[in-house]
Parts: structure tokens; C-alpha cells; sequence
């Protein structure tokens, strides 16, 4: 179980968010994932995705 005590919520009202557009997919995930191959990513999963940003397996 994690506990987290919130000291503040905001938010924006959304007056300074740009207008954007979709224009297209982003491929760099698919290219990256080409290039290092089924091992390649296998064997990246194994050492960035073994703990959490806080250090918990």
C-alpha cells in the first residue's frame, strides 16, 4: 500500500495552452525498436524497467 499526503492541486484554466494539431504519428518508438531487434528489446526492458522511478522493483 503507498500512502501520499497532497499538500497543493492545481490546475490551469487553459488560457496559455497553444492550439495544437495532430499532424502525424511520432516513429521514433517503432525506429528504435527496429533497430535493437526482439533481443535487443528484450534485453532494454530487462534493465530499464526492472525499478520504478522511485526505486521499487
Amino acid at each position: 500500500m503507498i500512502t501520499v499526503d497532497v499538500t497543493r492541486i492545481s490546475d490551469s484554466c487553459g488560457w496559455g495552452v497553444p492550439i495544437m494539431e495532430k499532424t502525424g504519428e511520432r516513429d521514433l518508438l517503432r525506429l528504435q525498436a527496429e533497430k535493437k531487434g526482439v533481443a535487443g528489446m528484450a534485453q532494454y526492458r530487462a534493465q530499464r524497467n526492472a525499478w520504478s522511478i522511485d526505486g521499487l522493483p
